[in-house]
């Protein structure tokens, strides 16, 4: 038997998957938002403790003893430092004990699971935002994940930051009119614009806060035709555009050009998705991931198990392509 647990940890939310090809069991578990930048390193290593924690005990349900796993991936966002990754790589070791673990950037979870673990390239556009390309023999490059204070173009904080800032200016008079202001009034339950200072700043999670207005804006924009709305959606769209153009000339040309499309602003709507395709060359094919991140995770956690395993080995090769099933066909989504 072999158990794998993959982590997707983002902004807003972290998702826990674990697999045991003995049992068939797929464990999942939804928690607050890790990233370390945002939330800090202590309360993001609380919660995947947790999240990862309640995942192994439904696994071992089925066995007398704690369960360890085989291989862990920790995908998580604002983790781009050596020592930070390092920081949580071996507190988690230590509480986890598997024979192998990896702390990387969340992306790369979005990217397996879009692929299922073949290389190309992954565009995210949730909290914030970053492109990714991985080739064949793992070499990742990357543009963008700067976070909210000094990049995240086109990301949901952008975006949403961008809006409450044109609400704000109608409200006061110094900029054009819009719905924003009357959408953020209704969205925030406030009356003054000055009413939002508590409702963002007092926030336990004001970047999660801000972004989360991102679907006002675009609801703004494509449902409501209001210019200062789709004038903001214009941006993200080639913010997107440059974030991608900015891997691909990076990566080997031989490295597939397709991309997966992942979170929350491509997974609610296709509106970002069918404009971004009309600005990439023709012939790029655009697919918005629907499989859960995680999965994505628990296909890389298969990678380090088998590379420390004997690969070649027909039982290893066996538990792999379980352990990779369960994870492809679990009925998890990116919401």
């Amino acid at each position: 038997m072999a158990i794998f647990v993959g982590v997707d940890g983002g902004g807003s939310k972290t998702e826990v998957m674990a697999v045991d090809t003995h049992t068939s069991v797929v464990a999942t578990a939804v928690g607050a938002g890790c990233n370390p930048q945002g939330v800090g390193l202590d309360r993001s290593l609380s919660e995947l403790s947790r999240l990862v924690d309640a995942t192994l005990c439904q696994v071992g349900e089925h066995y007398p003893a704690k369960v360890k796993p085989d291989a862990v991936s920790f995908a998580l966002a604002g983790v781009d430092r050596p020592q930070q990754a390092e920081r949580i790589r071996a507190a988690m070791q230590e509480q986890l004990e598997p024979a192998k673990l990896e702390v990387v950037n969340d992306g790369l979870a979005a990217l397996a699971a879009g692929t299922e673990g073949q290389p190309g390239t992954v565009l995210i556009a949730g909290t914030g935002s970053i492109a990714l390309g991985e080739t064949a023999d793992g070499t990742v490059v990357r543009a963008g994940g700067f976070g909210s204070l000094i990049g995240d173009e086109g990301s949901g904080f952008d975006i949403g930051r961008k809006g409450l800032m044109a609400a704000i200016q109608a409200f006061e008079e110094r900029g054009p009119k819009t719905i924003l202001w009357d959408m953020a009034q209704r969205w925030f339950h406030v009356r003054e614009a000055s009413d939002l200072i508590s409702r963002v700043y007092e926030s336990t999670q004001p970047v999660a806060a801000v972004a989360a207005f991102a679907r006002v804006v675009l609801e703004a924009a494509h449902v409501h035709a209001d210019p200062v709305a789709q004038a903001i959606t214009d941006t993200a769209v080639v913010d997107h555009q440059h974030l991608i153009e900015a891997v691909w000339q990076k990566l080997p040309p031989d490295t597939p050009r397709n991309v997966v499309l992942a979170g929350s602003l491509f997974t609610r709507s296709d509106v970002l998705r069918e404009r971004l395709v009309r600005l990439l060359p023709g012939g790029v094919v655009c697919s918005v991931l629907r499989r859960a991140p995680a999965a994505g995770s628990i296909l890389r956690a298969i990678r380090l198990w088998q590379a420390a395993s004997e690969g070649s080995d027909a039982a290893v090769r066996g538990q792999a392509d379980i352990a990779r099933r369960l994870a492809l066909t679990a009925q998890q989504r990116d919401v």
